[in-house]
């Protein structure tokens, strides 16, 4: 006995239809199964070709890039050993220039040397000459010394004309010794003293022009008159003064007046001169070493 719900009993045609359709639909889902397929190879085909041309671009690039690296590493290289032969250049070019340089600094320094050596037997030179031109000068002093002192001794009339005296007249040394020890016997002045007494230049006895008062000049000569020429001068007429006083010569009387005589002195000694009453007398042409006229 059948129920509502159950289903109706089929037939064999409606049985055979639906197995046709199936077998269809079966049929269908394999094409279309079929067709996916054929697809998805066609798919994964062009897949795997992008692939294989992406893995070629990559090879074509990694050996592209694979060849400028070794390009590149050939010219790092080739800079490489052109900076390290320049850097050789450059070394030996500065090693060169260095010892060159040392050769200069040798050759100057052994120039200087000698410079050295040289301005040093020059200064020597200078010096040895120096000292030989003082000895001169010194000498050629003295001589015009000498030579103003002889021409004084020779030509007495200059100190008359300069002190306005007349009858000047040389008194010689041995003259003035012989004064001297006398005194000295007579215990007027000393042993010292009648030394220093005979050692003036020049003694001249004149009287003044004037009033006839005899006078006895203590002269002291030189070229180029100093503060020991006034200082003898004063000191030695100062003796000689003392000696007329006290003792009275018989062959000198008068007063002893201190005289320097020079071609030329400083306005300082001349000051000096005249606050010690010395007298300046200036001899023009009176160094002369020759024989000066009578």
């Amino acid at each position: 006995m059948t129920t509502p719900n159950d289903p109706q009993p089929m037939n064999l045609d409606e049985l055979r239809a639906r197995q046709e359709n199936t077998a269809r639909d079966v049929a269908e889902n394999s094409r279309a199964i079929a067709e996916m397929r054929v697809r998805a190879e066609e798919r994964a085909a062009r897949h795997y070709r992008a692939i294989a041309e992406i893995r070629a671009r990559e090879q074509e690039h990694a050996a592209l890039h694979d060849r400028e690296m070794a390009e590149m590493r050939v010219r790092d290289d080739e800079r490489a050993a052109w900076h390290h032969k320049n850097m050789a250049e450059m070394d030996e070019s500065l090693a060169a220039r260095i010892a060159w340089h040392e050769r200069e600094m040798d050759a100057m320094r052994i120039a200087q040397e000698e410079r050295n050596k040289e301005m040093a037997e020059i200064r020597a030179n200078i010096a040895k000459l120096t000292q030989a031109q003082d000895r001169t000068n010194q000498d050629v002093s003295t001589l015009k010394g000498w030579g103003l002192e002889l021409y004084c001794k020779r030509n007495p009339e200059i100190f008359a004309a300069s002190l306005g005296l007349r009858d000047e007249e040389i008194v010689s040394n041995r003259d003035i010794r012989n004064i001297a020890a006398a005194a000295r016997q007579a215990g007027v002045i000393t042993l010292d003293q009648s030394r220093e007494l005979s050692r003036a230049d020049i003694y001249i006895h004149a009287r003044r022009d004037s009033n006839y008062q005899p006078l006895c000049l203590v002269v002291e000569a030189s070229y180029q008159v100093d503060g020991d020429d006034v200082r003898r001068a004063a000191d030695r007429a100062a003796l000689l003064d003392q000696v007329i006083r006290e003792y009275q010569p018989r062959n000198l009387n008068g007063q002893a007046i201190p005289i320097v005589a020079g071609t030329d002195i400083a306005p300082i000694v001349k000051t000096a001169a005249e606050h010690l009453g010395v007298t300046y007398v200036n001899v023009q042409n009176g160094n002369q070493l020759t024989n000066p006229p009578e």
